[in-house]
Parts: structure tokens; sequence; C-alpha cells
């Protein structure tokens, strides 16, 4: 699957515009369910409390397209501009499969730069405290 969002404008906040369905600047290579909350995302207790304790409030359109397709497994190649959430979708998305009782390395990320890695275990750090 592929999200691509070429709009120049910032999803964090939030207008009607960007919570409409991909337009005909944007590609994407399947039907896309698009969640308007998290709560309808179906994700557990814990990461719920995660998002809501970070600050976020409703998802941005990067972030409504892209955690669930991420929870389920599948392969997602998403871009958007900077500032819109993605470090948020994919650390969600991937860190809602994994299985607590298993003491094993489950998620891999990796990063271009330590910059961007230090940036992510932030984000990833405090959306996952509970």
């Amino acid at each position: 699957m592929v999200i691509e969002n070429n709009h120049s404008n910032e999803f964090n906040d939030n207008t009607a515009e960007n919570e409409n369905e991909c337009t005909s600047d944007n590609q994407q290579s399947d039907n896309i369910e698009i969640y308007t909350s998290f709560d309808d995302m179906k994700l557990s207790t814990n990461t719920l409390r995660g998002i809501y304790a970070y600050g976020f409030e409703k998802p941005s359109a990067i972030q409504q397209r892209a955690i669930v397709q991420l929870a389920q497994g599948k392969d997602v190649l998403a871009q958007a501009q900077s500032g819109t959430g993605k470090t948020a979708a994919f650390i969600l998305g991937s860190f809602e499969r994994i299985d607590t009782s298993l003491k094993t390395p489950q998620v891999l990320i990796l990063s271009p730069t330590r910059e961007l890695a230090d940036q992510i275990s932030v984000v990833a750090n405090e959306i996952t405290t509970y």
C-alpha cells in the first residue's frame, strides 16, 4: 500500500480539508479506510492512554490512514510533509503489534541519522509509558 500526500499545508491543524479522503494529487494503491478518531481504530487501552497523555486529540491525515494498516501487519509506504505525525503513526501501528508476554525483540526501527533516531526514541518512550 502506498499513501502519499503532496499537500503543502500542515495536517496538525486538522482542518476539514485535511480530514477528507485523498484527493486527486494524492496516490494510494488500495482503498484505505480513514479513521477520524483514535478510538475508532480499536487500539489497546494502553496505547490510547499513551496517545491522549502525549497530547494528541485527533489523528492527522497520515495517521488516519496508516496506523491501522500497520497494526494489521500490512506493508505501508507513506510520504507526507514534515510535522504531520509520521513518526507517531509508525510507532503506534508497529507497537500495537507487540506481544508483551514475549521477551524478544519484535520491532526494529531504522533511522538514517542519529538526530532522527533520538527524536523517534523520545516520542516512542513518551507514547508507550502505559
